[in-house]
C-alpha cells in the first residue's frame, strides 16, 4: 500500500468527501477517519487509515498507561477519549465518497480539503491551513528545511 501524492476536494452540503481512485486503490473498502491530536498547533488535520494501520495504532494508544491519579495518566485518558470519540469506521460509498462526522468537519472548519498522501495513511487538511503550511515550508532555504532532519545518507 503506497498512498503518495495530493488532491484538492471538497465536503459537500451532506459531509461527504470525495477519495479519488488513485487514493481508492490502496485503501480498502472500510477505513477509520481520525483526529490528528499530536501536532503543537492544533492544525485543522484528519487521517485516514486502512482496518489494518487503525488496529495498530488503536493497540499503541490503548497500551498507554493511563491509571493511577497522576497528572499523566488523565493526560493519557483525555487523549485517549478525543481520539476515540472523534474517530469514525466509515465505508466508502460506490462514488468513492466518505461521509465525515459533524465534530470531523468542525475539526476542519472549511469544506475546501487538500488530501495529502503519507505512505500509510492519508491526512485530510483543511484547504487554507495547508496552503499556510506547505507555503512555510518552501519559504525557509534548503538549509532550514533539512537541518534538523537526519536522513540517514537518503538523498532526495
Amino acid at each position: 500500500m503506497t498512498l503518495v501524492g495530493e488532491h484538492s476536494a471538497s465536503i459537500d452540503s451532506k459531509g461527504r468527501l470525495a477519495i479519488p481512485s488513485y487514493f481508492r486503490k490502496s485503501l480498502t473498502d472500510s477505513v477509520v477517519i481520525a483526529p490528528v491530536l499530536d501536532t503543537p498547533d492544533d492544525e485543522p488535520v484528519l487521517r485516514v487509515y486502512t482496518l489494518t494501520k487503525w488496529q495498530q495504532v488503536e493497540t499503541s494508544v490503548r497500551q498507554m498507561p493511563n491509571t493511577g491519579g497522576h497528572a499523566r495518566a488523565e493526560q493519557v485518558r483525555r487523549f485517549q477519549r478525543e481520539l476515540f470519540s472523534i474517530s469514525k469506521m466509515v465505508e466508502i460509498d460506490g462514488s468513492g465518497r466518505v461521509l465525515l462526522s459533524p465534530r470531523q468537519r468542525e475539526i476542519l472548519g472549511e469544506s475546501r480539503t487538500q488530501l495529502i498522501g503519507m505512505s500509510d495513511k492519508l491526512e485530510i487538511w483543511a484547504e487554507g491551513y495547508w496552503k499556510k503550511y506547505h507555503r512555510t515550508w518552501m519559504d525557509q532555504s534548503p538549509e532550514e528545511r533539512f537541518n534538523q532532519l537526519d536522513l540517514g545518507g537518503l538523498s532526495l
